[in-house]
């Protein structure tokens, strides 16, 4: 991983192979990276999910009881991506340019699996009424998760294709980050 993602982000992508493998699984998933982020408790896309009420580890649990265990698999050198979980890190440097971050961080990552909307990991966070909206709400100090309750749980957010170009530069997951 180079300079454009935050410390935390790289340690979630260095992680998610690490899921995969132990998983038994051939390929790098969303579902991989998700998990790696909520293995990240001081990260930036943890804090905005404990207040919006969200227990990141229960949805680690209902991720690994999702995704369940390959057979006994053992890929040797490097476990390849799936296109899906790069067009999310794609999708979330553009979520990092939009929000005005200098790198992009887990909550970029984050946002960017809510705004793809159809991979393995968007599932299991739609799964809580989690949306983009309220995801970028959460990053606001002043944001309660009781702010929350006249949204229409039943209202479906669209995902959102941006078709800007990616940005970078920042060190912290908060750093810039709306």
């Amino acid at each position: 991983m180079n300079s454009e993602f935050t410390s935390h982000a790289r340690q979630a992508l260095n992680g998610a192979e690490a899921a995969a493998r132990h998983f038994n699984h051939a390929y790098i998933g969303t579902e991989h990276v998700l998990l790696s982020i909520l293995a990240i408790p001081n990260c930036e896309a943890c804090r905005r999910l404990e207040v919006l009420n969200i227990d990141p580890g229960e949805l680690r649990i209902e991720i690994e009881n999702a995704i369940g265990t390959g057979d006994n698999l053992r890929v040797a050198g490097e476990i390849p991506s799936t296109a899906r979980a790069r067009k999310v890190l794609e999708f979330a440097k553009i979520e990092a340019k939009k929000l005005g971050a200098d790198k992009v961080g887990t909550e970029h990552i984050l946002l960017a699996m809510l705004r793809e909307g159809e991979s393995a990991a968007a599932a299991v966070l739609f799964n809580h009424a989690l949306t983009p909206e309220k995801f970028i709400k959460a990053g606001d100090p002043s944001f309660t998760a009781a702010a929350t309750e006249n949204d229409d749980p039943d209202e479906e957010a669209a995902p959102e294709v941006v078709e800007d170009g990616p940005e970078d530069d920042d060190e912290d997951d908060n750093d810039g980050a709306q």
